[in-house]
């Protein structure tokens, strides 16, 4: 009888307010209390007895008051715990993104898969020094940017990337104590950038097209489909057409 209460009093131990229990033998100890009528519970991340003790009665002034900016303090205290206990390793990232009712719902497949892709190359661009996600910061981000630029990909190419990464960041933002270091404006390219650079396009000159033209008719030079692409390359010449507006063009 007196060891069983032993047991039970090594587990639960009522507070004036609240009760710190352990849900295992050894293992961290977590506080449960209510406030405003709603039961919280966070981890006190110890498994030491008087250490749980101190930190639970640390929380009891500000979980007792009833001013509203005390308890706007004790929320984010309680928050900060919370995330402590929410850790996600970079390697889940994804598959955690993927399964959340708040992800990105592209029309097409092939942006879904952009999604992952420009995950996997930010991932590979932090290196094995980076395991959690928590760690990623501001400074990780700008000199992913930085390096962006420096890939000779278009402004537009740059943007839609940085805005894929700001949403995955923003939909786990649960498992983070800082905030989405994707937001920062300066990761963003301008338009404006992208002038007299060679990243533009530029079209042929009036020699280059006859170039084109006498190649295309020339026998001696064989090409596979060369019928169908003169076809496509006249259409093009003549219209201003992208590439792919000219392969899809349809006769009404």
């Amino acid at each position: 009888m007196g060891r069983r209460k032993m047991d039970s009093e090594l587990h639960r131990i009522k507070l004036e307010t609240g009760t710190v229990y352990q849900t295992s033998k050894g293992g961290n100890y977590y506080f449960r209390y209510q406030i405003n009528g709603e039961r919280k519970c966070v981890s006190l991340k110890t498994s030491n007895k008087e250490e749980a003790l101190r930190k639970a009665r640390e929380l009891l002034p500000t979980i007792q008051a009833t001013n509203l900016e005390v308890i706007a303090t004790h929320v984010k205290i309680a928050r900060k715990l919370a995330a402590q206990t929410r850790a996600l390793p970079v390697s889940k990232i994804w598959e955690v993104y993927a399964s959340h009712p708040d992800r990105a719902l592209p029309a097409t497949v092939r942006e879904q898969l952009s999604y992952e892709a420009t995950l996997e190359e930010f991932l590979r661009f932090l290196g094995h020094g980076i395991t959690m996600f928590s760690q990623i910061t501001e400074a990780h981000v700008i000199k992913f940017a930085e390096h962006l630029r420096h890939t000779q990909i278009s402004v537009s190419t740059h943007n839609r990337k940085i805005v894929r990464l700001r949403k995955i960041f923003a939909t786990l933002q649960e498992y983070r104590e800082d905030g989405n270091p994707f937001s920062l404006k300066v990761l963003m390219r301008k338009e404006r950038e992208e002038q007299d650079t060679a990243v533009r396009r530029i079209a042929f000159t009036a020699e280059q097209e006859e170039q084109l033209r006498a190649v295309l008719n020339d026998p001696r030079f064989h090409l596979i489909n060369k019928e169908e692409i003169k076809v496509i390359f006249y259409i093009g010449m003549y219209t201003g057409q992208r590439l792919k507006d000219c392969v899809l063009l349809q006769l009404p």
